[in-house]
């Protein structure tokens, strides 16, 4: 955010997260991580609802032609450009288009075909809650098969995520219908990952290489980080299933160099 001149802007809606605390399902403190400790050469860890980072992405972006309510129906290569025809009918040409509409991307399946998403054996339900009820850090409890988390975003709200284990049961149609993670985001590093892939992205594509070769570079440099996250999310969801007495020995002695091992090389420079 502070390369795109926007860190201003978002400290001034956003909360800052000072600890993790990881508690068993009484409450009982398993682990506390000093978030500014181990992020202190990065950036602050801040929460903020979804809709105020949108807008003040917006508001960065004033000036950029942004069209919305535009749904895309076909995308057709030629030897130079791109076709994009839309629901209206009208059709145009970029020198690139790009995807970035998430799990149920139109744009995935125009050019890739249907590929259906494979279930990690989580369901989980988010909403906000317009209370704090005194939670000021990044507050998870863990249960057997299940989780519960509270995060501040504003100064009277709390985001809270809770998900339950479901391997081996798909999830009904209303469920899948609504998918919103293409992994589970227990390293909370969605907004973080799309944001270097737009800089690092804009930084290829105005690098003086061809579309072709800078898209190549894109995917090089972003390959190994986005894997390290996709794994280590894996890994960490197999420490929250241990049997109950494992897990919590394990985030009592281990807590704080579990969490400084998952995230040690998203501290340097993208």
């Amino acid at each position: 955010m502070a390369a795109l001149g926007l860190a201003d802007a978002l400290m001034a809606r956003a909360v800052r997260i000072s600890h993790q605390r990881i508690l068993d399902h009484r409450g009982r403190l398993l682990s506390e991580i000093d978030l500014r400790r181990v992020w202190k050469h990065v950036g602050p860890c801040v929460g903020i609802r979804r809709a105020d980072l949108h807008r003040i992405l917006l508001d960065g972006a004033a000036g950029v032609p942004i069209r919305l309510s535009k749904t895309v129906t076909s995308v057709t290569q030629t030897a130079e450009k791109v076709c994009v025809r839309f629901d209206d009918g009208r059709t145009r040409f970029f020198d690139l288009v790009i995807g970035a509409d998430g799990i149920n991307s139109s744009i995935r399946r125009l050019v890739f075909g249907d590929i259906q998403p494979r279930h990690v054996g989580q369901i989980s339900w988010r909403f906000i809650a317009q209370e704090t009820y005194g939670v000021t850090a990044w507050t998870a409890m863990l249960a057997r098969g299940r989780t519960f988390l509270m995060i501040p975003v504003e100064a009277d709200a709390l985001y809270c995520y809770a998900d339950l284990t479901a391997n081996g049961t798909e999830p009904c149609d209303r469920v899948r219908e609504r998918a919103a993670h293409a992994i589970s985001p227990n390293m909370a590093q969605g907004a973080s990952m799309a944001l270097e892939d737009a800089l690092i992205l804009t930084g290829e594509l105005t690098s003086g290489r061809s579309p072709i070769d800078a898209l190549a570079a894109f995917a090089a440099r972003r390959r190994k980080r986005i894997q390290w996250v996709r794994q280590r999310t894996h890994r960490r969801d197999r420490i929250r299933r241990l049997p109950t007495l494992l897990r919590n020995l394990s985030l009592r002695l281990m807590g704080s160099a579990i969490y400084e091992a998952d995230y040690r090389p998203l501290f340097d420079e993208p």
